[in-house]
């Protein structure tokens, strides 16, 4: 099963930088998309003095040890009428702000690794 995690504001980026394919002597100039790039960026909420979860933890290792994680972020719970992105992930940035209120937020940017390449997902997805 997959270790949900309490997020808000889950951003999914996916680009293609533009490349220039003019030739000399064309009256145009040309252009092509380059290799796909994919990141998420996220807040993840844990309640002051609650124990973090094994999705937080998860992150935290993945952060301080180099080990890949498989994530899929979805639009709501993984359920039926869900959709998102899932692959193998490296987090880049996991920083936690201690505000005076009730949550602890960290931080978190994912980019994938290329072990098991993005693809999107429309539905419940098992884990694998």
């Amino acid at each position: 099963a997959w270790d949900a995690v309490l997020c808000r504001d889950v951003n999914v980026s996916m680009n293609r930088p533009e490349i220039d394919t003019s030739e000399r002597g064309m009256e145009w100039a040309t252009s092509a998309g380059g290799m796909k790039t994919a990141k998420i960026t996220t807040q993840v909420l844990v309640k002051t003095g609650a124990s973090k979860d094994a999705g937080v933890t998860a992150l935290k290792e993945n952060f301080l040890n180099d080990t890949p994680i498989s994530v899929y972020a979805c639009t709501g719970d993984n359920g039926t009428d869900d959709e998102g992105i899932t692959g193998s992930v490296n987090v880049i940035n996991f920083s936690l702000a201690q505000a005076l209120n009730d949550v602890q937020l960290y931080d978190v940017e994912l980019v994938f690794d290329g072990e098991v390449p993005p693809v999107w997902n429309e539905g419940t997805l098992a884990y694998a």
